[in-house]
């Protein structure tokens, strides 16, 4: 299983990696923008991620949530 995680802050991204590496590959982003970088070249790749964490709360990025989800939807 192929993970995408976005998580700025780095005790929560380490913390969700070492949980969640158990299942498969953890890919580690910090923001919005390098989430969606990967996102999108995954399936350009055409190796979609099965799992993609989003951080709720992503601080002072100029991309949150809401702008990625409709970037990829």
């Amino acid at each position: 299983m192929r993970i995408l995680i976005a998580e700025d802050d780095m005790v929560s991204r380490k913390f969700l990696s070492k949980f969640l590496s158990q299942y498969g590959e953890c890919d580690l982003t910090v923001d919005g923008l390098e989430a969606l970088d990967a996102f999108l070249l995954s399936l350009k790749d055409n190796n979609p991620y099965d799992l993609v964490c989003l951080d709720i709360s992503n601080h002072g990025n100029c991309i949150g949530r809401n702008e990625l989800c409709s970037a990829v939807f």
